[in-house]
């Protein structure tokens, strides 16, 4: 499989020094500290370490890895319970950087879509505990370019939720996620190498993050030629 790709050069090195900066400034907190235990957590995000990258084999020697990754901006929450558990589903944002190999061209990447998880064993939006998760679907997209949760492999977590007194509760959560990466619209799909591991932290608002807004859509990504993965 032979792929071809084309990056904007304009403010490339700037705009990637600005995520940088802002990944290594702000995620130091191992946890959210909120006001109420409701999932998901209003503040925070799920992060990948600057050393973590999510990569996908584009075929012959070209790969593209996704790192430094902030998953965060979980809206329009909806939530039910039955007999596993609490399904919550929420839209959501991501940004990070991609890196096309080889040559290691960098740029920023936005994308927002929706999230399904499960939180089994919790029997109500307020029961504290730690409880095993899983994460059943994640579609991030921008423009002809997007990363789902993998449909046939488990990507499971944990999260624990604890009191720590004067109304607020300290939330610790993990998910180990295996992704799937398209680059025509979700026609064809590469599974990643290895699962991501991301850790929810404290870091700074999506209002922050907006400043960085720049989609997948805007890379002028070109494929010349996909192979169909059944």
């Amino acid at each position: 499989m032979n792929s071809a790709f084309s990056f904007p050069k304009s403010i490339l090195c700037i705009a990637s020094c600005v995520v940088a900066t802002l990944f290594c400034a702000s995620a130091t907190q191992a946890s959210v500290i909120v006001g109420s235990p409701v999932l998901p957590p209003s503040t925070g995000a799920y992060v990948a370490p600057a050393d973590v990258h999510t990569c996908f084999d584009l075929g012959g020697s070209a790969s593209l890895c996704l790192s430094q990754g902030n998953h965060f901006g979980f809206t329009n929450v909806q939530e039910s319970f039955d007999l596993s558990g609490q399904l919550e589903s929420f839209d959501s944002m991501f940004t990070g950087l991609a890196t096309l190999l080889p040559g290691a061209v960098v740029t920023p990447v936005a994308m927002q879509g929706p999230v399904q998880v499960e939180v089994f064993g919790r029997s109500s939006s307020v029961q504290l505990g730690t409880f095993a998760t899983e994460m059943l679907a994640l579609d991030l997209i921008g423009g002809p370019v997007r990363v789902r949760e993998s449909p046939t492999l488990a990507s499971t977590g944990q999260t624990t939720i604890t009191d720590i007194g004067g109304g607020q509760y300290r939330i610790d959560s993990f998910f180990d996620i295996f992704t799937e990466l398209s680059l025509d619209d979700g026609q064809t799909w590469i599974p990643s190498l290895e699962p991501t591991h991301v850790d929810l932290m404290g870091v700074p608002e999506p209002a922050t993050f907006a400043l960085i807004g720049f989609g997948l859509a805007g890379l002028g990504f070109s494929r010349r030629k996909t192979q169909k993965r059944n």
